[in-house]
């Protein structure tokens, strides 16, 4: 039976918009002294669906902030012109609207996010407690700057083991916070060899295996509740 998104809120969160990289950026927050800051993955994903996420993470009494990148869900702009670097210029951007620089500071990303996590890592160093990898991927220098609509990061990214030259892995080796690594064993979309050495780059690390689930983790957790409390446990323990 194929999961759909659900992408119901009876959450209080807070609206706002922010001009960010020519763009009008849709935040959602509910913040308090800690909070997590949730990054959605490339294509159709959106914020909305991290609600189930969100709500677990506010009921552990912890804040939490989403927000949909350029060309995704309510924000402005075309996916075609994003890439990886503006990806990081707008969490960054956010992060420092929002978050209050005392307190713990946790970061989530799915997918792609995997990447802009490990981009932000050396922006807020200590202020970061631990990270959550959901089915990560990582991708090499050489695309950073490029869009995603340009024919050329395509073709870049399905290089034989372009992800080799990705920052990721150097950003996790420095990363003296907790990284916590999830995936479905039937991710067919990243590597083995990505996870693998996402996994040894890792200073402290717990690696948490889904069987039977496939890349779409966030959907899976959305509608099995017990696992994802248990996942959010494990990040702000």
């Amino acid at each position: 039976m194929k999961l759909e998104p659900c992408y119901s809120c009876d959450m209080q969160l807070q609206r706002d918009v922010l001009k960010i990289d020519n763009e009008k950026i849709v935040c959602e927050s509910f913040l308090k002294t800690d909070n997590v800051v949730i990054l959605h993955g490339a294509g159709a994903s959106d914020r909305k669906r991290y609600y189930a996420l969100a709500e677990t993470i506010l009921g552990k009494g912890i804040g939490v902030l989403l927000f949909d990148f350029s060309g995704h869900g309510d924000s402005t702009g075309e996916l075609k012109d994003l890439s990886l670097e503006r990806r990081t210029i707008q969490a960054q951007k956010v992060i420092d609207a929002f978050i209050p620089r005392e307190g713990r500071l946790y970061l989530v990303g799915f997918s792609m996010s995997g990447q802009t996590v490990c981009d932000l890592l050396p922006l807020y160093e200590e202020r970061i407690s631990a990270i959550l990898l959901g089915c990560p991927g990582v991708y090499a220098k050489s695309v950073r700057k490029m869009s995603f609509g340009g024919g050329e990061f395509t073709t870049e990214i399905r290089s034989i083991d372009s992800w080799k030259d990705s920052t990721a892995f150097g950003e996790l080796r420095a990363f003296e916070g907790k990284t916590i690594i999830a995936i479905g064993d039937q991710d067919s979309i990243i590597p083995k060899e990505v996870i693998t050495s996402l996994k040894r780059s890792s200073r402290h690390l717990s690696y948490i295996e889904y069987p039977q689930v496939d890349h779409q983790l966030a959907v899976w957790l959305a509608a099995h509740k017990n696992d994802q409390e248990k996942l959010i446990e494990i990040l702000l323990e």
